[in-house]
């Protein structure tokens, strides 16, 4: 009968459902290991140039530039020191150090890193300049998810909990503080970029100004994806290469 088709077709959409919400559940898991590693790392920061009230004072600037879906282009002067107060203040800040020049540097800064499938970035690369925007985005993302998903140890326990995780970059930045506070300040606002571009649907009911991965992914968001949107995520992309190699965090195959 017609009903029992419709409901079997019901109950397939259901599954489906389910499967996309345990497809992203890998993703959050890591998210939260990410989280633990830059958490241990800032609450290791001490340095007597720095006060707590002035290292709290850099960190809330740079966690809004994530919250705004920035990780820091490697271009920008030292230290921020003025908290963006909107996207738009985000993004005039920003964008102008996103230059050609800049882009192709990020570009072949990726293509080096050993974790990144080759292939798929250039796939992605051959789309940003032919302006096919949400196939770039959708590409990138990919190989992001990627990269968040290898980073869990499996079966559980993480490996970052270990004294010497963070020796090779300790080593690199003893004793200059300059240096280790604008490391953290990066690894903030990357992990802050990457929950926010990775924030939860929430069921899809509200469409968000940024480019969402969920939403991009799922075929719910209802606007054109950018230029700027896939900058945002190839430096995203580039941070975190960049975040793996100097924490010296282990990926899992």
């Amino acid at each position: 009968m017609i009903e029992d088709e419709i409901k079997k077709a019901v109950e397939g959409l259901a599954a489906i459902g389910e499967t996309v919400r345990k497809s992203i559940e890998p993703l959050n898991k890591a998210l939260s290991s990410i989280t633990k590693t830059i958490v241990n790392f800032f609450d290791r920061f001490k340095t007597e140039k720095y006060s707590e009230e002035e290292i709290n004072f850099y960190k809330k600037i740079y966690e809004q530039y994530g919250n705004y879906g920035w990780s820091i282009p490697f271009n920008t002067e030292w230290l921020f020191n003025k908290d963006p107060k909107s996207l738009k203040s985000a993004d005039n800040r920003l964008y102008k150090y996103c230059t050609k020049k800049y882009m192709n540097d990020c570009f072949s800064y990726i293509l080096l890193d050993n974790y990144v499938n080759k292939e798929d970035f250039e796939e992605a690369l051959s789309c940003y300049r032919k302006k096919l925007y949400k196939s770039c985005i959708l590409t990138l993302y990919s190989l992001i998810d990627s990269l968040v998903i290898k980073l869990q140890k499996p079966k559980a326990a993480s490996c970052r909990k270990k004294a010497g995780t963070f020796s090779a970059l300790d080593n690199a930045i003893k004793n200059n503080d300059e240096n280790y506070i604008f490391y953290v300040c990066r690894f903030i606002a990357t992990y802050q970029c990457l929950k926010t571009l990775f924030e939860n649907a929430n069921g899809f009911r509200v469409q968000p100004k940024l480019p969402n991965r969920n939403f991009i992914v799922h075929g719910m968001l209802a606007r054109d994806i950018t230029k700027k949107d896939c900058i945002k995520v190839f430096i995203l992309l580039q941070n975190m290469c960049f975040m793996i190699k100097h924490l010296k965090l282990k990926l899992y195959d």
